[in-house]
């Protein structure tokens, strides 16, 4: 069985991620980002003034909470997931 603590840090919502050098995810990334197409993932954590550069595979999930992704960014098919509230 899994514990309650686990629960608390599941997706529970998703939105498309379109990559954007001045646009933030907001709220809409609290938890990571799932890869649908292999290729640089180029993201700002939360607190970061600088990107990093991942090389993401298909399918990779990619864990975090991130400010921003970059539009150098060639990964594709990018998914914000967010949530971790137990279901009532």
């Amino acid at each position: 069985m899994a514990s309650t603590n686990a629960l608390l840090t599941q997706p529970t919502n998703f939105a498309a991620i379109t990559p954007s050098d001045t646009t933030d995810l907001t709220a809409t990334c609290n938890l990571g980002i799932l890869v649908g197409g292999a290729g640089n993932l180029v993201i700002q954590g939360v607190y970061d003034s600088v990107s990093t550069t991942i090389v993401a595979t298909a399918g990779q999930y990619v864990p975090g909470r991130f400010k921003r992704v970059m539009a150098a960014t060639t990964a594709t098919g990018l998914v914000a997931c967010s949530g971790g509230r137990k279901a009532a």
